[in-house]
């Protein structure tokens, strides 16, 4: 699984307990990074994730003679959940392996 978008967006889905609309992925996604983006990324993103086997979907009706358009509602899969478990572990292994100083290299070299 690629980083970055997509693991925010499985978090958001994992969190969101099954009942997260294309707009709520967005809004949370935005609270969390403070980062502007479209609704076409995250449909992007949340299809990609879909065809991985990670995200599932459904298709919610609207209250009859609501006017309202039927949404489609995402979730987490079991795959999704075990791709970010195993992703999760890799982080921590790489941390143990090559952890963080308290002062960075960049700095200490007069990088920065």
């Amino acid at each position: 699984m690629a980083g970055g978008m997509e693991e925010i967006m499985l978090r958001i889905l994992m969190h969101g307990q099954g009942n997260m609309f294309g707009r709520t992925v967005l809004a949370e996604y935005q609270e969390v990074t403070d980062q502007e983006l479209a609704l076409t990324t995250v449909y992007t993103i949340l299809g990609r994730l879909e065809n991985k086997g990670f995200v599932g979907t459904e298709w919610v009706e609207p209250a009859e003679g609501s006017g309202e358009r039927r949404k489609q509602r995402f979730f987490i899969k079991g795959e999704g959940e075990a791709a970010l478990r195993e992703l999760e572990q890799q982080q921590q292994r790489l941390q143990a392996a090559f952890p963080l100083p308290l002062i960075g290299l960049a700095q200490d070299k007069g990088v920065l």
